[in-house]
């Protein structure tokens, strides 16, 4: 049994872009708090600021991944790459969808109890265990690589405009 609890709100934006998956729960909004049996899905997707409908695309990228029946022989990144694909061929379809971008960062537990992690942009992982919070993912973003060239420091990467 795993205990998994989920919190998103919109704090000083104007609205939401946030969205959390959880037992095969989509929450856009509030507080989800559960116990689950594996094999499951946890994740969470956050739109892309400064392009459309990122509040859609964060849903719709976990609805996805929620139909998505999880186990130990399923090929994870092959079906995160068709959810992008589905994502990028709806956000064409429509002028208030175009170009609409999501973030998506979570965990896959299988059958086995086995944990394969995974994340696409600036959402972040982290691991809390014996009282401490430690960031396990790495930001797919213009900054983390700028920041890994050295073209930009620690301190810089934190105000960088493209942050």
């Amino acid at each position: 049994m795993f205990y998994c609890i989920g919190i998103t709100e919109k704090g000083v934006m104007s609205h939401n872009e946030d969205a959390l998956l959880v037992n095969r729960e989509v929450v856009d909004s509030g507080i989800t708090e559960q116990n689950i049996q594996a094999p499951f899905i946890a994740a969470v997707s956050d739109g892309v600021s400064g392009e459309r409908s990122g509040e859609v695309a964060s849903k719709m990228c976990l609805e996805m991944l929620r139909d998505l029946r999880y186990e130990k022989n399923i090929d994870l990144e092959g079906a995160l790459l068709d959810i992008h694909r589905k994502m990028a061929d709806y956000s064409r379809s429509d002028p208030e969808t175009h170009n609409m971008q999501a973030t998506v960062c979570g965990v896959a537990i299988d059958e086995e109890h086995n944990i394969m992690t995974f994340n696409v942009g600036d959402s972040r992982l982290y691991r809390f265990r014996q009282g401490k919070l430690r960031q396990i993912s790495r930001d797919q973003s213009l900054v983390q690589l700028l920041y890994e060239e050295g073209t930009i420091t620690m301190e810089e990467r934190k105000t960088n405009v493209h942050r």
